[in-house]
């Protein structure tokens, strides 16, 4: 939230003192708000749990793998990707729509408070100008890129977790590696889907 605030309170200052050379800060509102809801919003929020959430997944099930457990386990006749990994995807997944909102919500405020201060556009018509500018598809294309940057962060998470090999140096080797492949797959996929989704409404 304080990430997607800061943000959020800055490209309201950038774009609002560009725009106003045109006459144009009332667009401020539209741009930010959109901008977060389609697009920064899940995308700040799977970079923030691909660190956070990501590495501890990794470093969990890697710290089990390393000692057996996952072994001890099996041995039990419990499947590990049942036991171990659905769990933790169901988790992440519902999480990010509900974290991506409270981004969504934290960079508007920023964003508000800054174009009071600075553009003279009170939080009133600012908010109002946010839900006329803001429409279904926007809410729901936001809500599934993070549920599904969720499932990515979590199954990447998951299999280096499960895949380390060489103890202790290999749990530190794999944390990083979980960290830096989510994040790249996250903006990779998030590209993707803003190609695609140019090409259907364009």
């Amino acid at each position: 939230m304080m990430v997607s605030f800061f943000l959020g309170l800055t490209m309201a200052l950038l774009t609002g003192d560009q725009l106003e050379k045109f006459g144009a800060e009332r667009l401020v509102p539209t741009v930010i708000s959109i901008a977060f809801t389609r697009e920064l919003g899940p995308l700040l929020t799977g970079i923030v749990l691909a660190a956070r959430i990501g590495a501890a997944y990794t470093a969990e099930l890697g710290t089990m793998q390393v000692s057996e457990e996952v072994e001890a386990i099996e041995a039990m006749g419990i499947g590990p990707l049942r036991f171990l990994v659905a769990p933790r995807l169901v988790a992440i997944a519902s999480l990010m729509p509900c974290l991506s909102v409270l981004s969504v919500v934290a960079a508007l405020i920023g964003s508000a408070l800054i174009s009071w201060s600075a553009l003279n556009l009170v939080p009133g018509a600012y908010f109002d100008a946010v839900l006329t500018s803001l429409i279904v598809s926007d809410i729901v294309t936001g809500l599934f890129k993070a549920m599904f940057f969720g499932l990515l962060i979590g199954l990447i998470a998951c299999y280096q977790g499960l895949t380390i090999i060489g103890g202790a140096e290999g749990v530190g080797k794999a944390t990083t590696d979980s960290v830096v492949i989510s994040i790249t797959t996250v903006i990779g996929f998030d590209t993707l889907f803003n190609v695609i989704l140019t090409k259907i409404t364009g």
